[in-house]
C-alpha cells in the first residue's frame, strides 16, 4: 500500500512538472508569437505615422506572405500612389503658376475652388486647397455677374470682353469659360482671363494714328489742289496772284514733306530699328552749333535767343545726331510759339544728380495744365489751327520723348498760360 502511494505521488509530481513546463513553453511560445506578430504591426504603424507627418519616401521592407505581409504591401502601394499623385499635383500647380493668364476654376455650386497666382494677384483672392470661396470675394460687380451667367449656362464655350476693377485699376479683360463635365453631369467651370488692355490701347492708337495722318495729309493736299485749280482757271496769267498762289503751294508742299519725314522718323524710332551710336558728347559745343543754326530765324521774328552753358560740363553718353534732333525740335517749337519782337528763348545746361539737364525756356503763350500730360502724344496740339499755320506737324515732341527714352533719360515740362514753357531734358553722364 505504501508503495502504491509513493508511485501515485511520483506520478503527481511528474504531471505537475509537465504542466509547469508546458505552461512555460506556452508562455514562451505566446511571447515569441506576439513578438512575431506585433513587431511588423509596430513597423507599419510607425511608417504610417511618419507618412502622416510629412515624410514622403516611406517604405516597409516585406518578406512575409501572410496577412501582415499583404497589409505591408498594401501600405507601400498606397504610399507610392499618394507620392505620385502629390508630385503630379505639384507639377500641375507649377504649370498653372507659370501661365501668365489668370485661371479660375469653380465647382458645381459656383464657388471658386482654384485660382492660379495670376488670378490671385489680379482679383486679390486666394482659393485654398481644402476649401472653396464664394464668388462674392471678387469685388468687381461686373465680374461677379459674369461668373453667375457662366454658371447658369453650364454648356458650351462662353466668351466675353468687359472692363473690370482689378488690383491694377480698371482693365479690359477677355474671359473664356469652358464647362467641366463628368459624362452628362456638370462639375464646374474653367475660366481663362486675359488682360487685353494694352492690346486694345494699341489698336486705338493705331486707329487714331491712321485717322490723324489722313487728316494731316488731307489739309495741305486740299490747299495745293485748290490753288492749282485756280491757277489753271486763269490766275496764272495774273503775275501777282500767281506768285502768291505758288508760294502757298510751296509752303504746303514743304509742310507735307516735313510731315512725311516726321512720320517715317517716328515710325523707325518707335519700332526700335534705329542703331544709335552712343559716345561721350560735350554738351556746350553741340548747343552752340544748334543755337547758331536758329539765330537767323529768331532774328527775323525779332526773338532773342540766349545760351547759358558753363564750361566744364561732364560729357553725356549720347548719339550726336539724335541729340541734335532733340535740341532742334525744342528750340524750333520755342521760337514758333513766342510773340514777334517780344519773344525770348533761353537755352541752358547744368549738372544734376541724374546727369546733365538741358532746359529750353520761352516766354510764349504757354500750355494749359489740362494739356501738359498729352503734349508728347502723336499729333496732339493745344492750338491746332495755329500749329498748322506755323508749320508744325504735331510729331516733334513725340519724337523728342522717344529719343530721350532711348538715351535712358527723361523729359519734363513746366508751363503757365501767357507766361511761357520750360522743357527739360536730362541725359546720363558718360562713364569715365
Amino acid at each position: 500500500m505504501h508503495d502504491i502511494t509513493a508511485v501515485e505521488a511520483q506520478i503527481d509530481r511528474g504531471i505537475e512538472g509537465g504542466l509547469y513546463w508546458a505552461l512555460l513553453l506556452a508562455l514562451v511560445a505566446g511571447a515569441l508569437s506576439a513578438m512575431f506578430l506585433s513587431r511588423p504591426l509596430v513597423r507599419i504603424a510607425s511608417a504610417a505615422d511618419r507618412f502622416l507627418h510629412g515624410e514622403k519616401e516611406v517604405k516597409i521592407p516585406v518578406k512575409r506572405e501572410d496577412e501582415i505581409g499583404r497589409l505591408a504591401r498594401a501600405f507601400n502601394y498606397l504610399s507610392e500612389e499618394i507620392v505620385r499623385l502629390t508630385r503630379k499635383e505639384e507639377w500641375l500647380r507649377e504649370v498653372l503658376s507659370s501661365i501668365r493668364e489668370a485661371i479660375i476654376v469653380t465647382n458645381a455650386s459656383g464657388e471658386i475652388v482654384l485660382a492660379n497666382p495670376a488670378a490671385s494677384r489680379l482679383f486679390m483672392i486666394e482659393a485654398a486647397r481644402k476649401r472653396s470661396i464664394p464668388v462674392t470675394h471678387i469685388e468687381d460687380p461686373g465680374m461677379r455677374e459674369l461668373f453667375e451667367r457662366v454658371h447658369r449656362r453650364q454648356s458650351g464655350v462662353y466668351n466675353e470682353e468687359l472692363t473690370a476693377s482689378t488690383s491694377k485699376g480698371k482693365r479690359i479683360l477677355k474671359v473664356t469659360a469652358v464647362p467641366v463635365m463628368s459624362g452628362s453631369q456638370f462639375d464646374g467651370t474653367v475660366l481663362v482671363i486675359n488682360d487685353v488692355t494694352r492690346l486694345r490701347n494699341l489698336e486705338r492708337t493705331r486707329r487714331d494714328f491712321v485717322s490723324s495722318v489722313s487728316h494731316e495729309l488731307r489739309t495741305p493736299l486740299a490747299s495745293i489742289r485748290g490753288y492749282t485749280e485756280t491757277l489753271l482757271e486763269g490766275a496764272v496769267n495774273d503775275p501777282e496772284n500767281a506768285t502768291a498762289f505758288l508760294n502757298i503751294i510751296l509752303q504746303e508742299s514743304e509742310q507735307l514733306t516735313a510731315l512725311v519725314n516726321d512720320v517715317l522718323d517716328l515710325s523707325r524710332i518707335e519700332s526700335g530699328k534705329i542703331l544709335y551710336t552712343f559716345e561721350p558728347l560735350n554738351v556746350r559745343p553741340q548747343l552752340e552749333k544748334t543755337v547758331a543754326l536758329f539765330e537767323p530765324a529768331a532774328s527775323r521774328k525779332g526773338v532773342r535767343i540766349e545760351l547759358n552753358a558753363p564750361d566744364g560740363l561732364p560729357p553725356v553718353y549720347a548719339d550726336k545726331n539724335y541729340f541734335d534732333i532733340i535740341m532742334r525740335n525744342l528750340i524750333d517749337n520755342a521760337i514758333k510759339y513766342v510773340d514777334e519782337n517780344r519773344g525770348r528763348v533761353r537755352v541752358s545746361a547744368y549738372t544734376t544728380g541724374d546727369g546733365v539737364s538741358i532746359e529750353v525756356a520761352d516766354n510764349g503763350i504757354g500750355i494749359p495744365q489740362a494739356d501738359l500730360d498729352r503734349i508728347f502724344e502723336r499729333f496732339y496740339r493745344v492750338d491746332k489751327a495755329r500749329s498748322r499755320e506755323l508749320g508744325g506737324t504735331g510729331l516733334g515732341l513725340s519724337i523728342v520723348k522717344h529719343i530721350v527714352l532711348a538715351h535712358k533719360g527723361k523729359v519734363e515740362v513746366r508751363s503757365r498760360i501767357n507766361r511761357g514753357s520750360t522743357f527739360t531734358v536730362t541725359i546720363p553722364v558718360a562713364e569715365a
